[in-house]
C-alpha cells in the first residue's frame, strides 16, 4: 500500500511515487514509510503523517514490516500537507523524534523547515534533495494541477537530473 497525499486542487494527486521519483532522479536511496503511526512512549504522543521518508537511514529500514521508534530511527523527511487540519501542533512532536526536515505545504506554498535544537526554521533547499528549493517544489506541485499526471512525472524525473547536474 503506498502513502497517498490529499488530493490538491482540481484533483492532482501527490503520492510517493512522485517523491520516489525524484529521488531515483536525483541518485538518492530512499525509503518511504506506507501508512504508518509513530509512537513513542516516553513522548506519549504519536502522528500519522501525509509522507514520510527514510534517506540516511535507508538501508538500516528497508524490509522492515514495522517501524519501533524505541530501537529504530525516526523518518529523516516527513511531509505535511495542510488543507483543511493544521500541521503545525505535530511540530513538537517531530522535535521531540528528532525528525531533521519537514516540508509543509499551506496556502499553495510548499516551505522545507530544517530542526534546528528544539525548533524548525525556514530553509530556500533541501537537505534530503540538495538543491530542491522550497519555490520549485512548489512549482512543481501547481503544475501536477495543470498537466497529465504521466507528462507531469516525466517533468519531475527532468528536474531532477537539473538538480543533480548541479550537485
Amino acid at each position: 500500500m503506498g502513502i497517498h497525499l490529499p488530493l490538491i486542487g482540481d484533483g492532482k494527486l501527490i503520492d510517493r511515487h512522485s517523491v520516489l521519483a525524484l529521488a531515483d532522479s536525483s541518485g538518492i536511496d530512499i525509503v518511504g514509510a506506507a501508512s504508518t503511526t509513530f509512537q513513542r512512549e516516553d513522548l506519549a504522543q504519536g502522528f500519522e503523517p501525509h509522507a514520510c521518508f527514510y534517506v540516511q537511514d535507508a538501508s538500516r529500514i528497508r524490509g522492515h514490516k514495522q517501524i519501533d521508534l524505541r530501537v529504530d530511527p525516526p523518518p529523516e523527511l516527513v511531509i505535511e500537507i495542510d488543507i483543511s487540519h493544521a500541521s503545525l501542533n505535530k511540530f513538537p512532536i517531530f522535535a521531540g523524534l528528532r525528525i531533521s526536515e519537514v516540508w509543509r505545504y499551506h496556502n499553495q506554498t510548499l516551505n522545507i523547515l530544517r530542526l534546528a535544537g528544539e525548533t524548525y526554521l525556514p530553509r530556500e533547499s533541501s537537505d534530503v534533495f540538495p538543491a530542491a528549493s522550497g519555490e520549485d517544489l512548489t512549482r512543481l506541485i501547481a503544475d501536477s494541477q495543470k498537466m497529465k499526471r504521466t507528462e507531469w512525472i516525466g517533468s519531475v524525473r527532468e528536474w531532477a537530473l537539473t538538480l543533480k547536474k548541479k550537485a
